[in-house]
């Protein structure tokens, strides 16, 4: 299976950082590439999707392929099933969701502080 989000992420971070010449050998750029592709090909032909339960998973894909997987949970995002024998098998593993980082994001209280500032302004000086 591909290598994790995160994993391409720290890869990539490290790509964009180099700094010295040569640091971005051959190897660590194609690794961030091929890694990237295998995950979108993964996400846009064998993940199936999330479900609820393992009836809804089968009721939609009743005959699974090698190489497919869905999450199944009934809280998000449930656990990794992938296909053993030509049935859905539950790895009992967390899907690799990635996380955002929010730090840097506006609240909406300040945005509602900056709308009273901006509606108390009477004179504009240009």
């Amino acid at each position: 299976m591909a290598e994790s989000i995160d994993a391409l992420k720290r890869l990539a971070q490290q790509v964009r950082n180099a700094g010295q010449e040569g640091e971005n050998t051959a190897e660590r750029v194609g690794r961030v590439l091929v890694g990237t592709i295998e995950n979108i090909e993964l996400t846009t032909t064998k993940f199936k999707g999330y479900f609820t339960s393992v009836g809804s998973l089968t009721d939609k894909y009743s005959n699974p392929l090698q190489g497919d997987f869905a999450w199944v949970g009934e809280s998000y995002p449930g656990t990794v099933y992938d296909v053993v024998n030509d049935q859905w098998h539950d790895t009992g593993a967390a899907p690799d969701i990635g996380s955002v980082d929010l730090a840097d994001y506006y609240k909406r209280s300040d945005i509602d502080s900056m709308k009273e500032v901006v509606k108390s302004v009477t004179e504009v000086t240009i």
